[in-house]
């Protein structure tokens, strides 16, 4: 390698690494949010608003994206209201919004600027982050902002004014059916996820430590999804992984004995969250659809699934139902994935369009 191109390599090993560094943050914060409210002693609604809030800041990317810069200054907005306001719980979820706002926008331009790593690593540090998650207090997401904060500006470089001045709406659309059997997928784990991670807390007695490590377990089968039931026939692997992941849902409604067996069952589950390669394989095959399109519809069912969680929370006063919510949203995306893949497609739906 000539002198010259060595700095350059270095700056674009920086970067890259800051990137897997941001992913391992978006895990602590996701779940270290969500458990950390949940030790001093807040409701469960207040547990699982701080979800919502989350996957509010990380929807705000997509449709509405700005400059790395602004990312950097979100983040560091949500570092100082956490740091004089932490201790409050409404101050203590808009935190969590601005944090994650700012560091699922800088994840996004990492990857769009080619320092991103496979989908494999960053799944694979997310989940370490799960595992941090559930030690943190709030001086652990502080640290965990300050890493962002220098990530960002690894990121940003020699900033510029579009860098923290520029501002673009992104409008995606998808065919209808399959845009919401995404939707609805997505929205399948979400349902009832966070009330898994909650119960599991219960059950250890507040042991949030060990709460954040057993949540890795369904992720394990969602990460190896792919691999172990192949990408040959999507559809029908689709189909599958559901009605799996709907059988175990139920099965984890019902249950009434060990952690352990809940444990089995979340594993279970992570076949049909995992499976989530089958819709991108069929908008790309089937409708001639770059799979970016639907990263709208992914992060709206990521909101409406916490959405579902809190709002069964809040009329049964416990966590049991969101199993049941879960297994008929993940009933409904298999049922229109079916329906997607049996009409004719239509090039006008694949549009979209930026201002």
């Amino acid at each position: 390698m000539r002198a010259r191109e060595r700095p350059l390599a270095r700056i674009h090993g920086v970067r890259r690494m800051s990137s897997l560094a941001l992913s391992l943050v978006s895990g602590c914060l996701e779940i270290g949010g969500v458990l950390m409210v949940f030790r001093q002693g807040y409701s469960l609604g207040w547990a699982l608003g701080a979800a919502l809030a989350y996957q509010c800041g990380n929807a705000l990317a997509t449709p509405v994206e700005v400059g790395l810069g602004s990312y950097d200054l979100l983040v560091a907005l949500g570092a100082i209201l956490l740091t004089l306001l932490g201790s409050l719980p409404l101050p203590l979820l808009v935190s969590f919004f601005l944090l994650s706002a700012g560091v699922n926008g800088m994840r996004k331009v990492a990857s769009t600027r080619g320092f991103g790593f496979s989908t494999f690593w960053k799944r694979t540090t997310r989940i370490a982050g799960f595992v941090l998650g559930g030690v943190l207090q709030v001086p652990g997401l502080q640290l965990g902002a300050g890493i962002a904060l220098a990530a960002g500006l690894a990121l940003l470089g020699r900033p510029t004014r579009s860098d923290f001045l520029s501002l673009r709406l992104s409008r995606l659309r998808a065919p209808k059916l399959l845009g919401l059997s995404m939707v609805l997928h997505q929205a399948h784990y979400f349902a009832y996820a966070y009330a898994l991670l909650l119960l599991l807390a219960t059950r250890m007695h507040g042991f949030t430590p060990l709460a954040g490590l057993v949540f890795t377990t369904g992720w394990m089968s969602y990460i190896f999804a792919r691999r172990i039931l192949g990408d040959a026939t999507p559809v029908r692997t689709f189909l599958l992984g559901h009605a799996l992941a709907t059988s175990a849902l139920l099965g984890m409604f019902f249950w009434r004995g060990a952690i352990t067996g809940y444990l089995v069952l979340w594993f279970a589950t992570g076949f049909g969250g995992g499976t989530v390669y089958c819709l991108r394989a069929v908008a790309g095959t089937r409708f001639g659809l770059h799979p970016a399109r639907l990263d709208s519809y992914e992060n709206l069912g990521h909101i409406l699934g916490t959405a579902v969680s809190l709002g069964v929370a809040a009329m049964t006063d416990g966590t049991r139902f969101a199993f049941v919510a879960g297994a008929i949203l993940a009933t409904c995306a298999a049922a229109l994935l079916w329906l997607a893949t049996r009409r004719p497609s239509h090039p006008d739906h694949l549009s979209s369009s930026s201002s």
